[in-house]
């Protein structure tokens, strides 16, 4: 059977959804049916059903049973990142495994993250100034929304301190086995980006696959409008049971579809962007130190 040889360890919210894609086209590259595997993360904690995708080693190989002649096999978990556990776990299944990490600008990962999470009804903070004030409380269990998925999903700061994040793969891999993608630069030339990955993996760079962005994000208009229809009231549940079970459904989903709009359409506010911004000012500098890229450039 053959076993994964390259991992895309994240971050979430930074592009590692169309990379997938992407490399999933490649003939000479085999990637899973199913993303977020998650199986080497052994110190994050998925709370919920459905939120980690592979429990045992048998488990996860199973995903790559149908892989046959492909030199490239790999897999995207895009929480992985943030796991001090998973890159001493990837090396010793993988000793020459190779590393694809993507980042972002950290305020607008920091907004993606909490407005991804809102939208799947794993965030009941209204603001996302409001959930980072909630960090630290939630760190001691405390002020957590009923669903909660991903438990270190929640730390939005922290998240976004990437150096700490890369350094470790690149101390555990070496700097000629990872590779750190920047979403800015898979957003301005796709196709560049996407010949760099595959020279680092060794395959065929001259494939053109479809470069379409993938999960594209949505947020709802309505905060209170989505808990609502989550978590109706009384007297809308008694209402809402006298009219058909089909056109009770059509009818919310009508209702969601009009509540939901493309994340491009909502931006955060300038000033706390800035806010942000000068706050990791430092990290920025320092990660840029380590993956040799002007990101005051890309990032201010």
């Amino acid at each position: 059977m053959k076993q994964p040889n390259f991992f895309i360890v994240g971050a979430p919210k930074c592009g590692t959804t169309s990379l997938f894609h992407y490399l999933k086209q490649h003939p000479d590259i085999f990637m899973p049916e199913i993303k977020e595997l998650h199986y080497f993360a052994t110190d994050l904690t998925f709370i919920n059903a459905g939120s980690k995708n592979a429990n045992t080693l048998e488990e996860y190989l199973t995903h790559f049973e149908p892989a046959q002649h492909e030199a490239r096999v790999g897999e995207a978990s895009a929480c992985q990142l943030f796991s001090h556990d998973a890159a001493h776990r990837i090396k010793a299944f993988a000793p020459d495994a190779k590393i694809i990490i993507t980042l972002r600008n950290p305020a607008d990962m920091i907004w993606s993250l909490y407005e991804h999470r809102k939208f799947a009804g794993r965030e009941d903070a209204p603001t996302v100034e409001a959930a980072l004030a909630l960090e630290n409380d939630r760190k001691q269990g405390l002020h957590r929304p009923e669903e909660v998925g991903w438990l270190e999903g929640m730390y939005y700061r922290s998240n976004a301190r990437f150096s700490s994040y890369v350094k470790h793969y690149l101390e555990v891999f070496g700097t000629e086995n990872v590779k750190v993608i920047l979403l800015e630069e898979l957003k301005n030339d796709a196709a560049t980006i996407y010949r760099e990955l595959l020279q680092f993996l060794e395959v065929d760079d001259t494939f053109t696959p479809d470069l379409s962005v993938r999960n594209k994000g949505q947020v709802d208009r309505s905060f209170a409008l989505r808990k609502t229809l989550r978590k109706p009231p009384r007297l809308m549940k008694m209402a809402g049971k006298i009219l058909p079970s089909n056109i009770r459904h059509r009818l919310v989903g009508k209702i969601v579809r009009m509540n939901t709009t493309s994340k491009s359409s909502l931006k955060m506010e300038d000033t706390l962007r800035q806010k942000l911004l000068d706050e990791y000012q430092p990290e920025i500098e320092q990660l840029a130190q380590l993956i040799q890229k002007n990101l005051a450039i890309l990032w201010r």
